[in-house]
């Protein structure tokens, strides 16, 4: 991967391309895919002089290694939200409501705050969650 410059994907064979693009998951039409990113890589506009090329690339790398870093630390993230959050006290009863899962509830929380004595009443809780307000459950319960 230290070469990532349209010069190098201009020599992609469309085998290879295939290839990639079943890798990141793609299923159907994936002649035609391939057909097109040789297009595009081998298009004039796509190519600079070697050195700018070069720098180019070696930013794209530096780019990616960022990019890799952050999901993985997302990843990391969402398992520790998936091992700790059963272990909240109101995780049942939160887990319940229709359509929140662990990590959607863990955000809401962290919005919210788990102090019962923060909002006098439901109400409160819902304009403060605004993504409540319109919901059935202040509705029903305010």
């Amino acid at each position: 991967m230290a070469d990532l410059t349209p010069s190098r994907a201009a020599r992609l064979t469309r085998t290879q391309l295939q290839a990639a693009l079943k890798r990141v998951g793609r299923k159907r039409g994936l002649e035609g895919k391939a057909d097109r990113l040789r297009e595009v890589f081998r298009a004039d506009w796509a190519h600079q002089p070697p050195l700018v090329a070069d720098a180019l690339g070696k930013q794209l790398l530096a780019l990616l290694g960022q990019l890799e870093a952050a999901a993985t630390a997302v990843d990391d993230l969402a398992q520790a939200v998936e091992e700790t959050f059963p272990q909240h006290p109101d995780a049942e009863i939160i887990l319940s409501f229709p359509g929140l899962n662990t990590q959607l509830v863990a955000r809401v929380l962290a919005e919210l705050g788990d102090d019962r004595t923060r909002f006098a009443d439901v109400r409160g809780q819902c304009v403060r969650a605004s993504i409540f307000c319109r919901s059935l459950l202040c509705r029903s319960l305010g």
